[in-house]
């Protein structure tokens, strides 16, 4: 699985790791100096996600062992709190991905406690979203994958064994997440409203980002292909 993230930074940048290999542009300097640490604690980088005004979340893992690391101020008092009330029950380590949206204010996270089971947390989505989450549509034993947020309130919701949900993408996306139920992580671009990054299940990757990222981006899509083929599509 290709980890790749839009950084939404004043200059725009992307971070992408594939195996062993890594490259970004633009990191809040905080992050970077937190992927560094890892690095050399010989941590492998499962999840990246960064927020408009700098908040980001990564996720680790190195054996059997998770770790995570934010600096998004309304996680880290909810941290604080379930420290003092129940100490070790919950901590960034608990969480294994959160996405941003563009309230500065608003995310979904999956996390899990002692038993393993994923459970969610969310704040100030967008309404569409909101209504999907408080209709019927998802199941209480249903397993969410991924959420991610673009700009104008657009996102994509996929459901373990399910067909994706989403609302307010750019058109061909849409018209590739109507044709099939094999997508494995879609990541949306918070400041752009056309540029997305697809990985599906079998390693196909689709993506529509700036020509002046694909140099770096493209060889770590081609570090895959020595275990399983691999069709890269890049839109300039």
């Amino acid at each position: 699985m290709v980890v790749f993230s839009f950084v939404p930074t004043a200059k725009r940048g992307f971070f992408v790791s594939s195996f062993s290999s890594r490259s970004s542009t633009c990191l809040p300097p905080l992050l970077d100096a937190t992927i560094k640490n890892t690095n050399e604690a010989g941590e492998d980088i499962c999840y990246v996600s960064v927020g408009l005004d700098g908040s980001y979340f990564l996720g680790t893992q190195k054996r059997n062992n998770h770790y995570g690391y934010t600096n998004f101020p309304p996680l880290l008092t909810l941290f604080e709190a379930a420290s003092a009330s129940s100490p070790g029950t919950f901590s960034s380590d608990s969480v294994r991905w959160i996405s941003f949206t563009p309230d500065h204010k608003g995310y979904f996270m999956c996390f899990v406690l002692a038993d393993q089971k994923p459970l969610y947390a969310w704040a100030c989505l967008p309404e569409s979203l909101n209504k999907i989450l408080e209709g019927n549509a998802i199941e209480d034993n249903d397993v969410l994958n991924f959420v991610s947020f673009g700009k104008d309130g657009s996102w994509v919701l996929t459901i373990e064994g399910k067909k994706p949900m989403w609302d307010g993408v750019p058109k061909d996306l849409e018209e590739r997440l109507r044709g099939s139920d094999t997508i494995a992580t879609v990541a949306l671009a918070l400041d752009a409203e056309d540029e997305y990054f697809m990985e599906y299940e079998d390693g196909g990757i689709w993506m529509i980002i700036p020509k002046e990222w694909h140099r770096t981006v493209k060889p770590h899509l081609d570090d895959k292909g020595a275990i399983e083929q691999i069709n890269v599509c890049l839109i300039l």
